[in-house]
């Protein structure tokens, strides 16, 4: 009673049952995908035939359950699926990971509220055997952070302070507070855990030197987790155990690159001589390509990321233009004055980002971008209002009449903005009586209304207090000049101005600058993982461990748990354990 049917598609076996009237599916091997071979094809309804017949067979349901989940496109049968496979814990931890991530795509908001709760009480009910079920969760972190953020500020409340064992034992450590472990079996305590699983897969290619694959927690870089102790452990745990010494190298590198650089081009050759010279010229551009190939590979590795992070762009000014700049020099024997300014500039810029890692000076980095973010549209409205009243003045203030620097204009000359008109003028008496006046000769910034683009800088200068930006007019003669002058300042000077200093301080105030920084040191962190760590090593089960446990200080914990369950962040999930936290 079987009919075997040979497409493009793949292999299909149907049995007909006669006692129902029904063809039914039992087997299937796809051979390509059936969607672009069958275009008006109702695949679910097939799944559907083949799921209620192969129901009672477990082992052959579970066998193609990635296959039917992978082309099904049916939310409520995705649902129906995940009703049968949660009847075994086995299959939940199998299976629900791949199920919640088709809930994801679906769409389907009811099943992922379903798994979500569904997988934190079973490790409610045995803390110290069922902590494996959180991992279905953390596996979607990175679909759930794209799709639906608010689970990521809701799974970091739940799970924030949480633990694996209902034992608790108080000691006096010399480590630090939120000092991160992956082995249990260093004290004898059992304290919270970062249940975010960072492990990448076994297999892995060294094609990922070029394209590297990224992990949960590259992907999942969310200002709710690094608001909670978990989020700050784990960065401390990476810092701690790899991230510190690979940075501490890099910036060792870029400071060799600093040093050759600078001395090459600040000095002169009675200090350091040409024999000297030409080699760290040399030894810049060797450095410059090193710092350059990272910076290419991260380009290539996600361009529309690498772009929409401003430091980057003073990462690769700083290895690019002194790269280019020593070239150049070693090449034409001619010193690009200019240009080794702006590689100084850009080297100590980059320098100084390199304490953007420390919390001591990162939080001010932290407030510098976010900010500016945050008032970027304000500043573009500022600007244009500078421009237009420099087109205003440069209309009203430019020269009518032709005129030249060298030569005074002929008498009877009636234009006021005219050079000549402007500058200084010294009046000597001589012994006879008569008077002798003696112009001081124009240059180009006699008037500064000549240009429109000098014009621009004339009221940029004017904005930031330089009293000598318009000061060759008699302003009680120009009353038109002194409307213009007095709008300006109202406007600009005093009323947008002062707005902006009370957006910058709103903007500083509403920001939870530590948890930034942590995000930030966590991008930091995701740069070295990337493109300075071997594949094999973004593999190693010490440094990308399952569980992270960390230390906390007893009353600092009761001080948290307080907070928490004041504020509204508070969740009732787990909340008679972090209650008995409390009380310790």
């Amino acid at each position: 009673n079987n009919i075997v049917i040979l497409t493009e598609a793949g292999i299909f076996i149907f049995q007909l049952i006669n006692d129902e009237n029904l063809v039914s599916l039992s087997y299937y091997h796809m051979l390509t995908n059936i969607y672009e071979n069958i275009g008006d094809y109702d695949g679910d309804k097939l799944i559907r035939g083949w799921v209620s017949y192969v129901q009672e067979n477990k082992q052959k349901f579970l066998e193609h359950l990635p296959h039917l989940l992978k082309f099904t496109a049916d939310a409520e049968l995705t649902d129906e699926i995940y009703n049968y496979v949660k009847l075994n814990r086995e299959d939940i931890l199998k299976y629900g990971s791949t199920i919640l991530k088709k809930a994801i795509k679906l769409q389907a908001s009811n099943l992922i509220e379903k798994i979500y709760n569904e997988c934190l009480d079973l490790f409610k009910k045995d803390l110290e055997n069922n902590n494996a079920f959180l991992s279905i969760i953390n596996k979607s972190m990175p679909s759930l952070d794209k799709h639906y953020p608010e689970y990521i500020a809701r799974y970091s409340s739940d799970t924030n302070m949480i633990i694996d064992s209902p034992k608790y034992k108080i000691e006096l450590l010399n480590t630090t507070h939120l000092y991160p472990f992956s082995n249990i079996g260093i004290v004898n305590l059992t304290p919270s855990i970062v249940w975010t699983k960072y492990t990448a897969q076994e297999e892995y290619s060294w094609w990922e030197l070029i394209k590297p694959k990224p992990s949960p927690f590259v992907k999942t870089i969310n200002r709710e987790i690094y608001k909670t102790w978990n989020g700050e452990a784990l960065i401390n745990f990476k810092w701690n155990l790899y991230g510190s010494y690979y940075y501490y190298g890099i910036w060792l590198l870029f400071t060799a690159l600093l040093a050759c650089f600078t001395a090459a081009s600040t000095y002169s050759e009675d200090i350091v001589s040409e024999g000297i010279r030409n080699p760290l010229l040399k030894a810049t551009i060797v450095l410059g390509i090193i710092h350059l190939n990272f910076e290419l590979r991260q380009i290539y590795y996600d361009p529309i990321k690498w772009f929409i992070d401003p430091w980057n762009y003073f990462d690769f000014g700083a290895y690019l233009v002194p790269t280019i700049a020593s070239f150049y020099w070693l090449l034409t024997k001619d010193k690009p004055h200019f240009w080794l300014s702006i590689s100084c500039l850009l080297l100590d810029f980059k320098f100084l980002l390199f304490f953007r890692a420390f919390e001591l000076f990162g939080v001010y980095f932290v407030i510098v971008v976010s900010v500016a973010k945050k008032i970027a549209s304000f500043l573009v409205i500022l600007f244009i209002v500078l421009l237009s009243f420099a087109h205003a003045f440069w209309i009203l203030l430019k020269p009518r009449k032709d005129y030249d620097l060298n030569t005074p204009p002929p008498e009877g000359n009636d234009d006021p903005n005219n050079p000549w008109e402007l500058t200084d003028k010294y009046t000597q008496i001589l012994d006879d009586g008569t008077n002798e006046t003696y112009v001081q000769q124009p240059d180009k910034n006699t008037n500064m209304f000549t240009t429109y683009r000098t014009s621009l800088l004339s009221m940029y200068l004017y904005l930031t207090g330089d009293p000598n930006a318009l000061p060759n007019w008699e302003y009680l003669d120009n009353p038109k000049l002194t409307i213009l002058m007095v709008l300006f300042s109202l406007l600009i000077a005093v009323y947008l101005m002062n707005l902006l200093i009370g957006l910058l301080s709103n903007a500083i105030d509403e920001d939870n600058n530590r948890a930034s920084y942590f995000m930030q040191k966590a991008r930091i962190l995701e740069e070295i993982e990337l493109f300075y760590l071997f594949p094999n090593q973004r593999r190693w089960k010490t440094w990308f461990p399952d569980v992270i446990y960390y230390h906390a200080n007893v009353e600092e914990t009761r001080k948290e748990i307080q907070k928490l369950i004041q504020n509204e962040s508070h969740t009732e999930k787990f909340s008679d354990m972090k209650e008995e936290l409390r009380k310790i």
